[in-house]
């Protein structure tokens, strides 16, 4: 059941700029994409889950004591009730696939590279949700089904939505060409969660 209630914070809401995708892809090309893809993943997955932790002990984790607490304050005084959800960590992972290198970068082993990683994370709200219209089709490449199952009650498009997500993590990897070693996406779901990634989507 879709939750109406649900409001999200972006950068813009903690003072930053509006941003370009180009700069999500500067932080994304700084690290290892298949250690990126599985910490996303893994990301992912808690946020989905029937009994995830509470959105302040992920930001904790994620963003350190001070910058979480900076947020926290922030959704309180704006009633905001979320800061991480699927539209946006899909729409990362979707650019750690494109952008990330497969030999080199940082392996989300220090708590710097997961401040980097949330900071991304809230520009992709802002480039999801920018608060004007938007012509430049660059920009509205962000602009998902996803979003717009989740935070624009349009629930018709779900079809759409399962379609989208089927083609972008089933079959573009199969026909894309290769740059560098060749990386088992499908293998690598499964040994992750025990789940193909068909029967996730569904």
């Amino acid at each position: 059941m879709l939750d109406y209630t649900v409001t999200v914070l972006g950068g813009r809401t903690l003072g930053w700029p509006q941003p370009r995708a180009e700069d999500v892809i500067e932080i994304v090309r700084q690290f290892h994409r298949d250690s990126t893809f599985t910490v996303l993943l893994r990301l992912n997955l808690t946020l989905t889950h029937a009994r995830a932790p509470k959105q302040a002990e992920i930001l904790r984790m994620w963003a350190g004591p001070e910058m979480a607490e900076r947020i926290l304050a922030v959704m309180r005084e704006e009633g905001v009730t979320g800061v991480l959800h699927e539209g946006q960590v899909l729409n990362l992972i979707r650019l750690v696939i494109l952008h990330a290198p497969s030999d080199e970068g940082l392996r989300c082993e220090r708590p710097g590279d997961f401040l980097f990683l949330t900071r991304a994370l809230l520009m992709i709200t802002d480039l999801m949700f920018p608060g004007r219209r938007v012509t430049d089709l660059r920009s509205t490449v962000f602009t998902s089904f996803t979003r717009s199952e989740l935070f624009m009650h349009d629930e018709e498009y779900v079809p759409h939505t399962m379609a989208r997500n089927h083609d972008l993590f089933v079959m573009l990897p199969r026909i894309v060409p290769v740059r560098g070693q060749p990386f088992d996406m499908t293998g690598t779901f499964r040994a992750l969660t025990g789940l193909e990634i068909e029967d996730y989507l569904l």
